[in-house]
């Protein structure tokens, strides 16, 4: 009995898997260099040398192969993150003392950093990235959330164990403050600096290196009492 070839099916499952995986790679250059709004559906197939009843087949909108864009870098991501700070606290717990605060800093940016290096396509979901935090898109920020917001959660308890003696409001304020450090330094080699004259270049593991002991300082720092508004 003849049965119907599907995409798992040898050669075929291989032709489907890809044309996805070509056309999530066209979406990621062209995001990044036109934006999601400024992407044409024409743009993209051209991008990817496909028509768009394959981007409909594999993703059914253009928001959904943005969804996939995401989800493709952030899933592993969020996997490795979580691994390295459920070692962090494990480890503390096993030695009796509370967790380093450079380490539960590495241990989630660190995974981020390695993008950098870990070849063109992945670097270029970091300018991805930056470019996605401008564009206030929907899609963008509660995919985002989504995955990374309980490794936030996640690091947020962590730090609250290394630093008992500060206020969540206080150490909620630091890890944005850190959070938009990372993402600053992160975008450097595609975005202007904002002191063009005044930062001396090094390489990226260096500038790696200053960033976290910069956040790390300035989480460990005494927090003052700030009055409230009003």
């Amino acid at each position: 009995m003849n049965r119907v070839a599907t995409k798992e099916d040898g050669d075929g499952g291989r032709c489907q898997s890809g044309t996805k995986t070509r056309i999530l790679d066209a979406a990621e250059r062209i995001f990044t260099d036109k934006g999601f709004r400024g992407t044409s559906l024409r743009e993209l197939t051209a991008e990817a040398r496909v028509n768009i009843a394959a981007v409909n087949y594999h993703f059914g909108s253009k928001e959904a192969l943005l969804q996939a864009v995401l989800e493709r870098r952030l899933v592993p991501l969020k996997k490795v993150q979580r691994n390295r700070l459920e070692m962090i606290r494990k480890n503390a717990q096993a030695a009796s003392v509370r967790p380093s605060v450079h380490g539960a800093l590495h241990a989630f940016f660190g995974p981020m950093i390695s993008l950098h290096d870990s070849g063109q396509a992945a670097d270029g979901f970091i300018r991805f990235l930056g470019q996605s935090f401008s564009e206030q898109s929907d899609t963008i920020s509660e995919t985002f959330l989504r995955h990374i917001e309980p490794v936030q959660i996640l690091l947020f308890d962590i730090l609250a164990e290394a630093l008992p003696h500060m206020s969540h409001d206080c150490l909620s304020w630091r890890l944005n403050f850190a959070l938009g450090s990372m993402i600053h330094s992160m975008s450097m080699d595609h975005f202007p600096s904002l002191l063009p004259n005044m930062v001396p270049s090094i390489s990226y593991a260096t500038m790696t290196r200053c960033m976290l002991d910069f956040i790390a300082a300035g989480l460990e720092a005494p927090c003052a009492q700030y009055p409230s508004p009003g």
